[in-house]
Protein backbone atom coordinates (compact mmCIF):
# COMPACT_ATOMS: atom_id res chain seq x y z
CA UNK A 1 0.00 0.00 0.00
CA UNK A 2 2.82 2.18 1.01
CA UNK A 3 4.18 1.79 -2.58
CA UNK A 4 0.95 2.77 -4.29
CA UNK A 5 0.83 6.14 -1.71
CA UNK A 6 4.27 6.88 -3.89
CA UNK A 7 2.88 8.14 -7.14
CA UNK A 8 0.34 9.83 -5.28
CA UNK A 9 2.25 11.71 -3.09
CA UNK A 10 4.91 12.73 -5.81
CA UNK A 11 2.85 13.88 -8.78
CA UNK A 12 1.24 16.72 -6.62
CA UNK A 13 5.18 17.52 -5.75
CA UNK A 14 6.07 17.42 -8.80
CA UNK A 15 3.06 20.16 -10.28
CA UNK A 16 3.08 22.36 -7.92
CA UNK A 17 7.01 22.29 -7.99
CA UNK A 18 7.43 23.48 -11.63
CA UNK A 19 4.60 25.88 -10.71
CA UNK A 20 7.09 27.03 -8.24
CA UNK A 21 10.19 27.71 -10.36
CA UNK A 22 8.52 29.89 -12.58
CA UNK A 23 7.50 31.84 -9.94
CA UNK A 24 10.81 31.73 -8.58
CA UNK A 25 12.40 32.94 -11.61
CA UNK A 26 9.91 36.05 -11.78
CA UNK A 27 10.64 37.04 -8.52
CA UNK A 28 14.38 36.99 -8.89
CA UNK A 29 13.60 39.21 -12.44
CA UNK A 30 11.42 41.98 -10.14
CA UNK A 31 14.28 41.97 -7.50
CA UNK A 32 17.00 42.51 -10.21
CA UNK A 33 14.75 45.22 -11.85
CA UNK A 34 14.14 46.62 -8.27
CA UNK A 35 17.47 46.99 -7.47
CA UNK A 36 18.73 48.76 -10.59
CA UNK A 37 16.02 51.24 -10.26
CA UNK A 38 16.74 52.48 -7.16
CA UNK A 39 20.59 52.41 -7.54
CA UNK A 40 19.69 54.43 -10.76
CA UNK A 41 17.69 56.92 -8.39
CA UNK A 42 19.82 57.14 -5.70
CA UNK A 43 23.27 57.17 -7.81
CA UNK A 44 21.47 60.07 -10.26
CA UNK A 45 20.15 62.01 -7.57
CA UNK A 46 21.03 65.35 -8.61
CA UNK A 47 19.32 64.90 -11.79
CA UNK A 48 16.11 63.90 -10.82
CA UNK A 49 16.17 66.28 -8.40
CA UNK A 50 17.25 69.02 -11.14
CA UNK A 51 13.92 67.70 -13.08
CA UNK A 52 12.27 67.68 -9.70
CA UNK A 53 10.85 64.03 -10.30
CA UNK A 54 10.80 63.28 -6.79
CA UNK A 55 7.28 61.95 -6.73
CA UNK A 56 7.38 60.38 -9.94
CA UNK A 57 10.58 58.02 -8.84
CA UNK A 58 8.63 57.77 -5.91
CA UNK A 59 5.82 56.12 -7.10
CA UNK A 60 7.72 54.24 -9.43
CA UNK A 61 9.35 52.77 -6.65
CA UNK A 62 6.52 51.59 -4.47
CA UNK A 63 4.82 50.44 -7.94
CA UNK A 64 7.73 48.22 -8.77
CA UNK A 65 7.81 47.18 -4.43
CA UNK A 66 4.17 46.30 -4.52
CA UNK A 67 4.92 44.03 -7.70
CA UNK A 68 7.92 42.55 -6.24
CA UNK A 69 6.30 41.49 -2.86
CA UNK A 70 3.18 40.40 -4.22
CA UNK A 71 5.21 37.92 -6.42
CA UNK A 72 7.09 37.35 -3.67
CA UNK A 73 3.60 36.33 -1.70
CA UNK A 74 2.80 34.85 -4.23
CA UNK A 75 5.78 32.30 -4.31
CA UNK A 76 5.41 31.61 -0.42
CA UNK A 77 1.94 30.97 -1.10
CA UNK A 78 2.63 28.33 -3.53
CA UNK A 79 5.52 26.70 -1.26
CA UNK A 80 2.91 26.72 1.46
CA UNK A 81 0.48 25.18 -0.73
CA UNK A 82 3.16 22.48 -1.56
CA UNK A 83 3.20 21.77 2.16
CA UNK A 84 0.08 21.10 2.91
CA UNK A 85 -1.10 19.17 0.07
CA UNK A 86 1.82 16.81 0.86
CA UNK A 87 0.80 16.89 4.59
CA UNK A 88 -2.65 16.00 3.98
CA UNK A 89 -1.79 12.71 1.08
CA UNK A 90 1.11 11.39 3.61
CA UNK A 91 -1.18 11.75 7.44
CA UNK A 92 -4.33 10.55 4.87
CA UNK A 93 -2.49 7.51 3.92
CA UNK A 94 -1.26 6.83 7.71
CA UNK A 95 -4.74 6.91 8.38
CA UNK A 96 -5.61 4.80 5.87
CA UNK A 97 -3.37 2.28 6.65
CA UNK A 98 -4.15 2.32 9.68
CA UNK A 99 -7.93 1.86 9.38
CA UNK A 100 -6.74 -1.03 7.10
CA UNK A 101 -4.49 -2.22 10.02
CA UNK A 102 -6.99 -2.51 12.66
CA UNK A 103 -9.63 -4.01 10.80
CA UNK A 104 -6.95 -6.90 10.16
CA UNK A 105 -6.26 -7.07 13.37
CA UNK A 106 -9.72 -7.55 14.22
CA UNK A 107 -9.69 -10.47 11.46
CA UNK A 108 -6.09 -11.78 13.45
CA UNK A 109 -4.36 -11.71 9.68
CA UNK A 110 -2.04 -9.37 11.48
CA UNK A 111 -0.98 -8.67 14.58
CA UNK A 112 -0.58 -5.55 17.01
CA UNK A 113 3.08 -5.93 17.04
CA UNK A 114 3.48 -5.94 13.23
CA UNK A 115 0.60 -2.97 12.81
CA UNK A 116 2.72 -0.97 15.07
CA UNK A 117 6.07 -1.33 13.42
CA UNK A 118 4.32 -1.03 9.74
CA UNK A 119 3.20 2.01 11.63
CA UNK A 120 6.22 3.08 12.95
CA UNK A 121 7.75 2.81 9.39
CA UNK A 122 5.07 4.87 7.93
CA UNK A 123 5.92 7.51 9.86
CA UNK A 124 9.65 7.30 8.88
CA UNK A 125 8.71 7.31 5.50
CA UNK A 126 6.52 10.53 6.07
CA UNK A 127 9.13 12.85 7.84
CA UNK A 128 11.24 11.80 4.70
CA UNK A 129 8.52 12.80 2.37
CA UNK A 130 8.44 15.91 4.26
CA UNK A 131 12.20 17.11 4.12
CA UNK A 132 12.12 16.20 0.76
CA UNK A 133 9.43 18.20 -0.15
CA UNK A 134 11.52 21.63 1.51
CA UNK A 135 14.36 20.45 0.19
CA UNK A 136 13.11 20.39 -3.77
CA UNK A 137 11.34 24.16 -2.81
CA UNK A 138 14.41 25.54 -2.24
CA UNK A 139 16.22 23.61 -5.41
CA UNK A 140 13.47 25.39 -7.43
CA UNK A 141 14.21 28.78 -5.53
CA UNK A 142 17.72 28.31 -6.46
CA UNK A 143 17.20 26.89 -9.90
CA UNK A 144 14.73 30.06 -10.76
CA UNK A 145 17.90 32.24 -10.00
CA UNK A 146 20.45 29.28 -11.65
CA UNK A 147 18.83 30.51 -15.07
CA UNK A 148 19.17 34.52 -14.05
CA UNK A 149 22.90 33.95 -14.08
CA UNK A 150 23.24 31.79 -16.81
CA UNK A 151 21.08 34.26 -19.67
CA UNK A 152 23.59 36.90 -18.13
CA UNK A 153 26.81 34.22 -18.61
CA UNK A 154 26.26 32.97 -22.03
CA UNK A 155 25.55 36.49 -23.65
CA UNK A 156 28.18 36.91 -26.77
CA UNK A 157 29.86 39.79 -26.56
CA UNK A 158 29.87 42.05 -29.67
CA UNK A 159 33.27 42.74 -29.67
CA UNK A 160 35.54 39.94 -30.18
CA UNK A 161 39.08 38.91 -30.73
CA UNK A 162 39.90 38.51 -34.40
CA UNK A 163 40.26 34.58 -35.74
CA UNK A 164 43.51 35.28 -36.90
CA UNK A 165 44.78 38.25 -34.88
CA UNK A 166 48.30 39.82 -36.06
CA UNK A 167 50.55 40.01 -33.08
CA UNK A 168 51.95 43.93 -31.84
CA UNK A 169 55.31 43.92 -30.85
CA UNK A 170 55.78 44.46 -27.63
CA UNK A 171 58.24 48.08 -28.52
CA UNK A 172 55.88 49.19 -30.74
CA UNK A 173 56.15 52.81 -31.82
CA UNK A 174 52.59 53.91 -30.95
CA UNK A 175 51.88 55.91 -33.76
CA UNK A 176 47.72 56.04 -33.58
CA UNK A 177 45.93 56.97 -37.08
CA UNK A 178 42.13 57.82 -37.84
CA UNK A 179 41.16 57.55 -41.27
CA UNK A 180 37.65 58.54 -42.20
CA UNK A 181 35.71 57.30 -39.31
CA UNK A 182 32.62 57.32 -38.89
CA UNK A 183 30.44 56.12 -35.50
CA UNK A 184 26.92 56.09 -34.30
CA UNK A 185 25.51 54.65 -31.32
CA UNK A 186 21.78 54.79 -32.95
CA UNK A 187 21.64 53.64 -36.31
CA UNK A 188 21.14 56.41 -39.36
CA UNK A 189 22.36 58.98 -36.47
CA UNK A 190 25.86 59.45 -36.89
CA UNK A 191 27.92 61.13 -33.81
CA UNK A 192 31.32 61.01 -35.78
CA UNK A 193 31.41 61.80 -39.31
CA UNK A 194 34.61 61.63 -41.39
CA UNK A 195 37.14 61.94 -38.81
CA UNK A 196 40.73 61.90 -39.96
CA UNK A 197 44.03 62.85 -37.46
CA UNK A 198 46.94 61.33 -36.48
CA UNK A 199 49.24 61.43 -33.30
CA UNK A 200 52.87 60.73 -33.97
CA UNK A 201 54.91 58.72 -31.20
CA UNK A 202 56.04 60.75 -28.67
CA UNK A 203 53.88 63.92 -29.46
CA UNK A 204 50.35 65.03 -27.21
CA UNK A 205 47.11 65.87 -28.92
CA UNK A 206 44.41 67.53 -26.74
CA UNK A 207 40.93 66.98 -27.89
CA UNK A 208 38.67 70.14 -27.15
CA UNK A 209 35.04 70.34 -27.67
CA UNK A 210 31.39 71.25 -25.57
CA UNK A 211 30.30 68.68 -23.65
CA UNK A 212 28.13 66.03 -25.94
CA UNK A 213 30.87 66.23 -28.76
CA UNK A 214 32.03 63.00 -28.48
CA UNK A 215 35.74 63.06 -26.93
CA UNK A 216 34.98 60.40 -24.75
CA UNK A 217 33.69 58.21 -27.57
CA UNK A 218 37.19 58.57 -29.36
CA UNK A 219 38.63 57.33 -26.63
CA UNK A 220 36.88 54.49 -26.61
CA UNK A 221 36.64 53.89 -29.85
CA UNK A 222 40.23 53.69 -29.39
CA UNK A 223 40.20 51.02 -26.69
CA UNK A 224 37.28 49.33 -28.90
CA UNK A 225 34.93 49.52 -26.04
CA UNK A 226 33.07 50.30 -29.64
CA UNK A 227 33.62 49.43 -33.53
CA UNK A 228 33.72 51.89 -36.26
CA UNK A 229 30.51 51.49 -38.32
CA UNK A 230 32.98 52.62 -41.25
CA UNK A 231 36.44 54.12 -41.88
CA UNK A 232 39.34 52.67 -39.70
CA UNK A 233 41.42 53.26 -36.57
CA UNK A 234 45.24 52.50 -36.95
CA UNK A 235 48.63 51.65 -34.59
CA UNK A 236 51.18 51.41 -35.74
CA UNK A 237 50.13 50.84 -39.56
CA UNK A 238 48.16 48.03 -38.06
CA UNK A 239 43.63 47.93 -37.74
CA UNK A 240 43.10 47.85 -34.00
CA UNK A 241 40.05 45.29 -35.55
CA UNK A 242 42.92 42.88 -36.68
CA UNK A 243 44.90 43.24 -32.91
CA UNK A 244 43.78 41.03 -29.93
CA UNK A 245 41.94 43.14 -27.57
CA UNK A 246 44.31 42.40 -24.68
CA UNK A 247 47.63 43.93 -26.92
CA UNK A 248 45.24 46.41 -28.15
CA UNK A 249 44.32 47.39 -24.50
CA UNK A 250 47.63 47.20 -22.68
CA UNK A 251 49.41 49.33 -24.85
CA UNK A 252 47.31 52.42 -23.71
CA UNK A 253 46.69 54.26 -20.15
CA UNK A 254 42.99 54.99 -19.55
CA UNK A 255 41.79 57.63 -17.08
CA UNK A 256 38.29 58.03 -17.95
CA UNK A 257 36.27 61.36 -16.51
CA UNK A 258 35.12 60.17 -13.17
CA UNK A 259 37.56 58.75 -10.56
CA UNK A 260 37.03 55.20 -9.77
CA UNK A 261 38.43 53.78 -6.36
CA UNK A 262 38.31 50.17 -5.71
CA UNK A 263 38.40 49.83 -2.11
CA UNK A 264 39.84 46.03 -1.82
CA UNK A 265 42.93 47.62 -3.28
CA UNK A 266 45.51 48.93 -1.21
CA UNK A 267 47.90 51.65 -2.54
CA UNK A 268 50.72 48.70 -3.84
CA UNK A 269 48.19 46.57 -5.28
CA UNK A 270 47.12 49.88 -7.34
CA UNK A 271 50.52 50.73 -8.26
CA UNK A 272 50.62 47.29 -10.16
CA UNK A 273 47.14 47.50 -11.38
Amino acid sequence: MILAMIPVVLAPIILVSRKLKSIARKYQDTVAELSSESEETISFIEVVQSYTREEYQQRNFATSLDYTINTGKLRIKTRALLVVVVICLIFGGIGTILWVGSHDVLAVTLSPCQLSTFIFLSLICATTAMSITEAFSEIQKAVGAKQRIFEFLNIEPAIKDPENPVKLISNNCGALTFKNVYFSYIPQKPVLQNISFAVEPGKMLAIVGESGSCKSTIVQLILRFYDVQQGGILLDGIDIKNLNLADLRNSFGYVGQDSVVFFSFGLSKYLVW
